[in-house]
């Protein structure tokens, strides 16, 4: 297994005081031991399939009504089914990074990254700031989840 870089080694993306803006728009679908569900529908003690081959059991669903500049990441940005069509995430979601930016950007195989870090201007976009309802799975335990072909790091 390949070390992962961890948030705390990676420098602050915004400035303290500001709450951070992490989740999944509706629709986005999560890998469950029933199968796809989207995020919205999702429900404290839901069996989520988590990296790594085991089940978590999810404890709540946190909702956030703001207004954010979402990251858009085009259909295999990163990798082959990352994501498996377009996404959408809040700018401060946790993205595990198992491509080559891993090794170019943090000089890692692998990296839990700030989505906002990834924009290139191409595949990952900062799309304008507009009101979003985000959802985001809390557990009791540090989780990386499937979503929609991404790997999200929570807790």
């Amino acid at each position: 297994m390949h070390p992962t870089l961890t948030l705390s080694q990676l420098p602050p993306v915004r400035p303290a005081g500001v709450a951070a803006v992490a989740g999944m728009v509706s629709g986005t679908d999560i890998l469950t031991l029933d199968g796809a569900i989207a995020v919205e529908h999702l429900l404290p003690g839901d069996r989520l399939i988590v990296r790594g081959g085991g089940i978590a059991r999810l404890a709540s669903l946190r909702v956030l009504d703001t207004e954010s500049a979402l990251i858009r990441l085009e259909s295999q940005c990163l990798g082959r089914g990352r994501p498996e069509g377009r996404a959408l995430v809040g700018p401060d979601t946790l993205l595990l990074v198992r491509d080559w930016r891993a090794g170019a950007l943090w000089g890692q195989p692998s990296a839990m990254v700030p989505a906002s870090r990834l924009i290139d201007g191409g595949c990952i976009r900062r799309e304008p700031a507009r009101p979003v309802r985000l959802f985001l799975p809390v557990f009791d335990t540090p989780q990386v989840i499937y979503a929609g072909g991404l790997e999200i790091g929570l807790g």
